[in-house]
């Protein structure tokens, strides 16, 4: 096939030229000579050489810095406050007071004056004596603990409060246990004024409770329920 551009520099080729007539480039595949073209000339002279390439321009030098205004300055310090004058020296304190004595112990509380004794009269009986003058008679509850009670008449004189005991129980059997001798004696009450440490009542919407406390410490609770307390208070406070 035959070569009709140069390969270099893309120029038109001559038939049966053996070089490019532009750029001088040996041809590759030599083409058929034209046998109506007419004969070659003289070889194209070589093309000239390309002028050396001009060096590249230096680089522009770097803008100035901006020159920064000067600092001002620095300002006086403030004088250093004067020293404060020194504190003047706490006193020591004082020692602690000595704790106060402790109080004496309250002197023995003298003996209760029994009752005056009337000839024939038994203190011990549930009864009321001779020479013995009855104040009132309540019925009320003796409170045991955490039991029901037991239910009797609580009587008092200018001398002594007697409990004498009715019954006891909420069932039939402690009802008729109540009613035993021994029941009975076991929770009669008879007490000297002359014996009372201290009376007082508990007052509330259900149950008015008197509390009465024998010298011996025993303690005894008589509760009148919603009924008032204050005539039992008054007559056990008359005559002590």
């Amino acid at each position: 096939m035959t070569q009709r551009f140069c390969t270099a520099c893309g120029a038109a080729l001559r038939p049966g030229g053996r070089f490019c007539g532009a750029c001088g480039t040996a041809v590759v595949g030599l083409t058929a000579p034209d046998a109506n073209a007419a004969p070659d000339g003289p070889p194209a002279p070589p093309p000239a050489p390309a002028p050396p390439a001009s060096p590249p321009p230096p680089p522009a030098p770097p803008p100035p810095a901006p020159t920064l205004p000067p600092a001002p300055p620095p300002e006086p310090s403030a004088p250093a406050p004067p020293p404060l004058p020194p504190s003047p020296p706490v006193p020591p304190s004082p020692p602690p007071a000595p704790p106060p004595p402790p109080p004496a112990p309250p002197p023995p509380a003298a003996p209760l004056p029994p009752a005056p004794s009337v000839e024939g009269a038994d203190w011990s009986s549930i009864q009321v004596q001779p020479g013995e003058v009855e104040l009132g008679s309540w019925l009320v509850a003796l409170l045991l603990g955490f039991a029901h009670g037991v239910t009797g008449m609580l009587v008092v004189t200018d001398r002594r409060v007697i409990f004498r005991p009715k019954v006891g129980g909420t069932s039939l059997v402690g009802m008729a246990v109540s009613q035993l001798p021994t029941y009975k004696a076991r929770h009669t009450v008879i007490l000297g004024k002359h014996e009372i440490a201290s009376a007082t009542c508990d007052k509330g919407m259900i149950n008015n409770k008197i509390r009465i406390v024998a010298a011996d410490g025993t303690t005894y609770v008589f509760n009148r329920q919603i009924a008032s307390a204050d005539p039992i208070m008054a007559a056990i406070a008359r005559g002590r």
